[in-house]
Parts: C-alpha cells; structure tokens; sequence
C-alpha cells in the first residue's frame, strides 16, 4: 500500500507474510549484550557517565536497536558464507572514486552514478555486527554496475568523516545524475530536538570514534543528516538512501521542508520502531535488496524502477526470511524514480553463490530450505 503525505512524499512499507518458523530457525533472539546494564552506558560497551535518555531495544536491552548477530545456522553453511565473502574483498580498493562512473542506460537524460558505502562491524565494542560483509557485497554490485564508489569501513566511519565525504562527492554530482548513500550498522532512536517527529524521536545513525567506541556523540541525527546531504547534493540529481539498520524508517527525513525541490526515495530494513536483523553473514535488508536484483537480472530485466525493486525485496523477504522487520521504502515526489544500480548481463546475489537460492524466470523463486541451511536427512 502507498501513502501520499501532505508533503509530497511516498510511503511504503512491507513485510514477508509467510510462515514464521523460518525465522525462528534462522534467527534468534539477541544474545550478544543482553547482559549489559543500560546505566552508564550510551551505546554498546562505551561507558560515558549516566546514560542518554534513548529507545531501549527490547530483544537485548541496549541503548540502541541490534541486528543481532548470533549465528545459528549449520556450520557447513557459515563455512561456505565465509568462503565466499572473502571474494568482495579481492576487489580493488575504492578508497578513491572509481574512473569511469556508469551511466544509467535508462534514457538518455540518465547521468552518472556516483555512492558512498559505509559499513560497520563494531568489532571493538561487546556488540558486534557482520556489516563490512554487506558493504562488500554492495562494493561488488556497484563495480559490476561501474559507479563511482567510495568507502567508509568501522573505524573510519567517525561523523566527521561522512559529513566530509558526503559533501566531496555531492560535489562530483551534476544534474540527473545519482547520489547514492548506502549503510549498514546499528541504528537508533533519538528525543527529537526541534519538534519535527510525530512519535517525538529522530532516528540515528551509529558511527563511531576514531578508536571505534559507540557513544551518543558519535551518532549522527536524521535531522543533520538531511542536512549534510541536501546542502552538498545538487537539487537535480536524484537521491538514493539505503539504510540496513534498527529504528531507520524515516531516517532520511524525507517528510521535512529541507528536502523541497529533490527527487529522492529512501529504502530501509525496517520502520522506526522495529528492529533489524543481522545474519552473522550481513543483513536481512541487504540480502534481500541483491537477490531481488539477481532475480530481476534473471527475468531480463533491464531497466526498472525503485518502486518494482522495492516489490520484488518484500517478495525476497516474505518466501527466503519470513522475517518480523517491514522493510520500508519512501519517496519524493513519487517511487517512480528509475533504479541506478542495474548490472550488466547476469548477476548472482552473494547468498545464491553459497547456498543455491536463486530467483528463476521458471521455477518457484526461492528454497528457504537452502535459505536457512537445512539438510534434507
């Protein structure tokens, strides 16, 4: 279903109707910090003083929502998950922008795909996540695509940094081009500053310290968020958000006056009071995003928009994960905007290679036997 809100924004949300003993099987609840005392503590691990006042997460209890990262899948699975996801990492370094930037083969007003990838495992912190995993992933699908990339891992992924980054490659983009932000990591909830949220929080994202510690001081706000990207991104070029995190529903802001005259959508893993999940081999969200991709590729699909994209994710979610999260997508002035990262030929999304969940033209779309690593005996 879609919302048109007063604003001039599109509102969808979705989730897998199907049976939930899959994720049962596959996920359980967050273990990894439910011990941890609230008091005293800002995000995961990082003792700060007395504890901001923020959302609790109710499956572990942190300051923040976890995409928790317990592994119960067979461990012949998590074998092949870790063979394989050593295999984006081969690729070349996008610390700097890629040469030659594709260009969207939609019309040919399309311009140049220009994204910023920021992933983070936390891995000095009691809560760690597999995000790096989705982000490679994600580095993959963009090079097969030839955008311009550039890349912003853990420790490096500090406030300061993205605000930096944001604004030099805003800067790289023209009209009708494409800026694309992607992240996966923790996501939070916020006491809204200014009066701007419905339910009264802003929602954040949850960089980190140069010394990779999560605190208050390292989130950054939905509110100064929009505002980085807005003032560093060409009115004219479209606008992509990708959000694999907790509470990231309205995280682009994208119902606020600041994002008047931009054609943008934001999709996200769940809505602002729901949590996402983290597979211990990425997210739920980004697995999903590239087998719709893969399954799409299959049925020659050349060109497509956000919107069929969107569909074909909550199909992905419903039949492979059957998962509680509603991926979410919004959009302005309308979800109509043509998907930018399209790659060339065939593609198999990163869990097809491990476990053999593909998404044919033929047959059934997917296996959730091969989805959660179940054995046949």
């Amino acid at each position: 279903q879609a919302v048109l809100s007063s604003a001039g924004d599109s509102s969808i949300s979705g989730r897998g109707k199907g049976q939930p003993q899959f994720a049962t099987m596959f996920f359980s609840s967050c273990g990894a910090c439910s011990s941890l005392p609230s008091a005293g503590l800002s995000a995961c691990g990082s003792v700060v003083g007395p504890a901001p006042p923020v959302q609790h997460d109710e499956d572990c209890g942190t300051p923040f929502g976890l995409r928790t990262s317990e592994e119960v899948l067979p461990c012949s699975t998590r074998q092949a998950f870790s063979a394989c996801s050593s295999a984006p990492r081969a690729l070349e370094d996008c610390s700097t922008a890629c040469s030659s930037p594709r260009t969207v083969p939609l019309n040919s007003s399309e311009g140049k795909v220009h994204m910023i990838i920021c992933a983070l495992d936390y891995a000095k912190t009691r809560c760690p996540l597999s995000c790096t995993m989705d982000g490679d992933n994600m580095l993959e699908l963009a090079q097969l695509c030839s955008a311009s990339v550039e890349k912003l891992y853990n420790e490096k992924a500090t406030v300061a940094n993205v605000s930096k980054l944001i604004q030099q490659v805003g800067a790289r983009c023209g009209p009708n081009d494409y800026f694309v932000f992607y992240y996966a990591g923790h996501g939070a909830n916020l006491p809204d500053q200014d009066g701007d949220e419905e339910d009264g929080q802003d929602e954040a994202f949850c960089f980190v310290n140069e010394d990779g510690q999560v605190s208050s001081s390292s989130w950054l706000r939905d509110d100064d968020f929009a505002r980085m990207v807005t003032s560093s991104v060409h009115a004219d070029t479209k606008i992509v958000i990708l959000a694999d995190c907790c509470h990231s529903g309205t995280v682009a802001d994208l119902n606020k006056p600041i994002w008047n005259g931009y054609q943008a959508i934001s999709v996200t893993g769940c809505k602002d009071q729901q949590t996402s999940r983290d597979t211990g081999n990425g997210g739920i969200f980004t697995h999903s995003l590239l087998i719709a991709i893969d399954g799409l590729a299959n049925r020659e699909r050349g060109n497509y928009s956000a919107e069929e994209l969107f569909q074909e994710m909550l199909t992905v979610d419903d039949i492979v994960f059957s998962s509680a999260q509603d991926i979410t997508m919004k959009a302005r002035p309308s979800p109509k905007m043509a998907w930018p990262l399209v790659p060339p030929g065939k593609y198999v999304a990163p869990l097809g290679k491990v476990v053999g969940v593909t998404h044919g033209r033929e047959s059934a779309p997917f296996s959730p036997r091969f989805a959660l690593g179940s054995t046949t005996s």
